[in-house]
């Protein structure tokens, strides 16, 4: 009698493993399937209120009138929510240097007519009780301008109030805060900025505060990008400090450079509220970018760090207008290129001097 080969040759494998892929993907889909239709029908009857012809249509739209599960899970769970970041580009007012700048400025990555996702705090403001889908406004900004006279201090440590209506000429402009004290760099004006704008970032629910100089261009469309892709918001975007990497073996802290750097609203909170103006001045360098990071390193709990020397979202210095306008059309051309999104960090875009 003739032995029957229990080993199934090549083509009997092929036709098993068709067979029972069908099987495992077709068990999965209904298991997910039947997962969503429950999960629609207990949020339904939760809905307790409300007519039944609604509740029945908006199960019909939730599963039987969607072809795909991903489709259909969008009905069921909110997407999730993206954070939001407060820009301040430190200017100088009562000199046409820096008064132009900021009009150029306005003009090219903070030109609305490009993108309504950036905005001015009044507009911001505006939207706070829209519901969250309705808003447009991510990105916050405001020009930081000390308007105290010369008899203020530089550093805010006193119970005057912490910004005024006009600089100390005088003059007003609509997008900018005028800080109550003594314009200065390296002595206290950056802490006052965070001081000032974490009440207001706490108010309106904005979950980080960055500080940027006005000869930096920025991208809007890489700054959104790395919002969405690399910033948690709230309540899981607890001490989270960064920018481009710079060790100081004398502080012995990493800190970012001044160009361009953000941290959590805890932390702003910490910088300008928790420590007081005596304990910045006790451990200052007077160096501001390496002070700041001094001051949030400082803080009793562990701080993350992230590293942007790699994936720069701006370009710095541009010290003329000339050079700020062609770098920022430089960069729109280069946004429609493939090498978007940035973290690719395609050479023509990603270098060391920004974008």
């Amino acid at each position: 009698m003739e032995k029957t080969n229990l080993i199934p040759n090549q083509k009997q494998r092929k036709e098993w493993k068709k067979y029972i892929d069908r099987k495992v993907s077709s068990s999965v889909g209904m298991i997910y399937m039947a997962t969503i239709v429950l999960m629609s029908i207990l949020v339904l009857m939760k809905q307790g209120t409300g007519d039944g012809n609604l509740r029945e249509e908006n199960l019909n739209k939730m599963v039987l009138g969607e072809t795909s599960i991903h489709h259909a899970s969008r009905h069921l769970f909110k997407a999730p929510k993206k954070a939001t970041l407060f820009l301040g580009i430190f200017s100088v007012s009562g000199l046409w240097k820096y008064d132009r700048r900021r009009t150029y400025i306005r003009d090219t990555y903070l030109n609305q007519k490009l993108d309504d996702h950036i905005c001015k705090l009044s507009e911001f403001i505006s939207e706070a009780n829209l519901p969250e889908s309705q808003r447009n406004c991510q990105i916050v900004y405001s020009f930081i301008i000390a308007g105290g006279d010369r008899n203020r201090p530089t550093d805010h440590d006193d119970d005057e109030p912490l910004t005024l209506a006009t600089d100390r000429f005088g003059n007003s402009e609509d997008d900018c805060i005028y800080l109550n004290i003594r314009e200065n760099m390296e002595h206290g004006k950056t802490a006052t900025f965070f001081k000032a704008v974490v009440d207001i970032a706490k108010k309106y629910n904005i979950d980080y505060i960055a500080k940027t100089d006005d000869d930096t261009v920025h991208n809007k469309d890489l700054i959104q990008d790395w919002i969405n892709e690399d910033l948690p918001p709230a309540p899981y975007n607890r001490r989270i400090f960064g920018g481009a990497a710079r060790i100081s073996w004398r502080k012995e802290v990493i800190y970012s450079g001044g160009e361009f750097y953000f941290m959590s609203t805890d932390l702003a909170d910490y910088v300008g509220n928790e420590l007081t103006a005596h304990e910045r001045r006790q451990q200052s360098v007077f160096i501001e970018d390496l002070d700041m990071g001094t001051f949030v390193h400082s803080h009793p709990r562990p701080v993350k760090f992230l590293n942007l020397w790699q994936r720069k979202i701006w370009s710095h210095p541009h010290k003329t207008e000339a050079k700020f306008r062609f770098k920022f059309a430089t960069h729109k051309e280069y946004v429609s290129l493939e090498c978007i999104p940035w973290y690719q960090q395609c050479d023509r875009v990603v270098k060391r001097e920004g974008f």
